[in-house]
């Protein structure tokens, strides 16, 4: 298992090999990850997500898909949470 900062460094080079706009951008905790931020359409979204799960494991992605608005913080903090469950 990835250690604190080790996981959300991951999660923060898997965001910026999908979003073309992270590169411009400083990764916030509020920044939305679709419309209004980064601009991930919802295939680039749902691949983000899977790439998430294999680099660290399952990681429950229908949860993020169905609540709030995605943003870098929700995402980072999910990782968190579900490594701590594994």
């Amino acid at each position: 298992m990835l250690a604190g900062t080790d996981l959300e460094n991951t999660v923060l080079d898997l965001i910026r090999s999908r979003a073309p706009l992270a590169g411009t951008r400083e990764l916030t905790d509020d920044l939305r990850l679709g419309a209004g931020g980064l601009g991930l359409d919802s295939i680039s979204l749902v691949e983000l997500l899977l790439d998430c799960e294999r680099r660290l494991g399952p990681m429950n992605v229908a949860e993020l898909l169905q609540g709030p608005p995605l943003t870098v913080g929700l995402l980072v903090a999910h990782a968190r949470a579900t490594a701590g469950r594994r």
